[in-house]
């Protein structure tokens, strides 16, 4: 039988390795339960560990996920982002992204958008 400690990792490598459509579905309650181990545990063990319980540990997670989206994926818009990722509703996403990044969803898109045209050689010559 595997220790806490490993249960530990196994929660957080499932966490990383599960896909923005299933993401939504996570909570500690799931984790904990998927994992067998209590969630409360899980959680001060997590706090322990990481210095954050599971979940800020899952909203960072959810953060840094849709901040990929809205700069790799130049198609997707905020609503779809905050939805793939699973926040109930678009206006929610954008008070909790804004609180996190400082700046909205939509303009970080933009920002991050000519930060990386500028990069990739738009620049003038010298």
């Amino acid at each position: 039988m595997s220790n806490n400690r490993d249960i530990l990792y196994q929660v957080l490598q499932y966490v990383m390795a599960v896909t923005d459509g299933k993401f939504a579905d996570l909570s500690v309650t799931t984790l904990a339960y998927s994992f067998n181990i209590d969630r409360f545990k899980l959680s001060r063990q997590c706090k322990r560990r990481l210095g954050m319980t599971l979940q800020d540990f899952l909203f960072k997670e959810k953060m840094t996920r849709a901040a990929f989206l809205l700069k790799g994926q130049g198609d997707m818009t905020v609503k779809e982002v905050s939805e793939r990722i699973g926040f109930c509703t678009c206006d929610y996403f954008i008070r909790k992204f804004k609180g996190y990044y400082g700046v909205a969803p939509g303009r970080y898109k933009e920002l991050k958008t000519t930060s990386t045209a500028i990069h990739a050689g738009n620049q003038p010559e010298a």
